[in-house]
């Protein structure tokens, strides 16, 4: 029920947009690249129009969709190649593009406004300094990590699910109205305070690389991933995560007493791994449980029988 009235809520505010008058939902998006190759990727249905920037005919093609294409890396289908790199925009027309994947093409700009019907948005390791997904209510995955964004505001995107904004500039981040998140990974910004507390569907959340000086995951029931290394963390509360399975608090400033009150919250839950035999799902023992605590002043000092005693390993270097 909960995922129905969010759908009609997503489609009232599609509806709305499309009624405030001029061309706000004619589905143009526009891509300004000052690469001299590019390739991007569309699903959708229906006709779609590619105008180069370059003076050349304007393309004609149909698109089709492709969901499993939506969640991983698959090679670009439409591509250019221009006789030398100079800043042009690509201007695409079609009204059922939900799917854009246009990734590493030294993007500086990016307008989706015009398309509220848009899904998933891949747009990482561009040059992008700004992106406006306030008139995307459909969106459900956004990946624009790796570019030079100040700011993020993806509060009418209330379906989304997955966001992964890292390697960014941002300085703030309010996902309160993302009550669907399932993957939020905003590592390596400027981000001084992030509260999930709304979040409370949250598996993933990383968070890595800030400046965070608190951070409560007590409404983050699910957590199976906690990354939060590299801040300025001085306690850290996990008694109602009893889902976690890998925390990362490593370079905080935990005390060898905080290492030890956060020991006492782990649980000592056993979570049974499946593995795909072929055929069927089977079960494969236990995954394990980590927690890493390295470089922080207490991690010679504490003791970590607790942790140990309910099946957990303690890593002072990061696995990966």
């Amino acid at each position: 029920m909960k995922k129905v009235c969010l759908v009609l809520a997503a489609a009232a505010i599609i509806a709305a947009f499309g009624c405030s008058g001029g061309n706000s939902d004619d589905g143009v998006i526009t891509m300004t690249t000052t690469a001299r190759a590019v390739n991007f990727e569309l699903y959708g249905s229906g006709a779609v129009t590619i105008d180069w920037g370059d003076g050349s005919k304007k393309e004609k093609m149909e698109i089709e969709p492709d969901r499993m294409q939506v969640q991983i890396f698959g090679s670009p289908s439409i591509s250019r190649t221009y006789p030398d790199a100079k800043t042009r925009t690509i201007t695409i027309t079609g009204k059922n593009i939900v799917v854009l994947i246009c990734p590493e093409i030294k993007l500086t700009a990016l307008d989706v406004s015009r398309n509220p019907a848009l899904e998933y948005l891949h747009c990482y390791d561009n040059q992008l300094t700004a992106l406006d997904v306030s008139r995307n209510p459909a969106l459900i995955l956004l990946y624009c990590w790796g570019n030079a964004l100040t700011e993020l505001d993806a509060s009418q995107s209330v379906m989304l699910e997955i966001l992964i904004c890292s390697e960014n500039q941002l300085t703030a981040l309010d996902v309160s109205k993302n009550t669907e998140l399932d993957r939020l990974i905003c590592s390596e910004n400027q981000l001084t305070a992030l509260d999930v507390s709304q979040n409370s569907l949250l598996s993933h959340l990383a968070c890595g690389n800030n400046q965070l000086t608190a951070l409560d995951v007590r409404n983050n029931v699910y957590l199976n991933w906690l990354f939060c290394n590299d801040n300025q963390l001085t306690a850290l509360d996990v008694s109602q995560n009893t889902a976690l399975s890998d925390v990362r608090i490593a370079n905080n400033q935990f005390t060898a007493q905080a290492l030890n009150e956060l020991f006492d919250t782990l649980h000592d839950n056993l979570q049974e791994m499946e593995i795909w035999s072929g055929t069927a799902w089977v079960k494969d023992g236990y995954f394990p449980k980590n927690i890493n605590i390295g470089s922080n002043v207490g991690a010679a000092e504490c003791d970590p029988r607790t942790a140990e005693a309910k099946g957990w390993t303690i890593l002072f270097e990061d696995p990966f």
